[in-house]
């Protein structure tokens, strides 16, 4: 049985990212934040919420960023900058919250607004499963999203 405030979360997330999932519950797992009480996204235990998906976003991140990178013939130097600039938690915690993410998340037990990290670690997360759930064109679908969220380098989405 499915937590009553998914469909419309998993819906609304949806519509942000223009991407339709076909495992709705990785979507669901990219939501819940640590503490938020689900336990569980389909068949899959999430005892520590959106953080493992997390961690395949912030890699997923990093590697569509620095092929941008490696593209545009910058030196090494800049790499770290680049990074630091696009991928902080700030930078991320702002995307979501002026994507609207922050409407999607599941907040832990009596808490009332998601903190910037937070909001980062769910951009992370989204990102994550977007990146699993299109498979073999995991890659390119994750880039869409991060080009709808406005995630860019340079003044231009990656």
């Amino acid at each position: 049985m499915h937590h009553p405030s998914m469909l419309p979360k998993v819906d609304h997330c949806q519509e942000i990212l223009k991407y339709q999932f076909k495992d709705r519950d990785l979507c669901w797992e990219a939501l819940q934040m640590a503490g938020s009480g689900v336990r569980s996204a389909g068949s899959r235990s999430i005892p520590n919420g959106n953080k493992r998906l997390a961690i395949v976003g912030d890699f997923v991140l990093d590697l569509i960023l620095s092929k941008d990178w490696y593209d545009s013939g910058a030196l090494e130097g800049t790499w770290d900058n680049i990074r630091q600039s696009v991928v902080s938690n700030a930078m991320l915690g702002r995307v979501g919250t002026s994507s609207d993410l922050v409407k999607c998340i599941e907040l832990p037990n009596g808490q009332k607004q998601a903190s910037s990290k937070m909001m980062a670690t769910t951009v992370e997360a989204v990102i994550g499963a977007v990146y699993l759930d299109a498979g073999p064109t995991g890659l390119a679908a994750a880039g869409n999203v991060m080009q709808e969220l406005g995630i860019e380098h340079g003044g231009h989405a990656i």
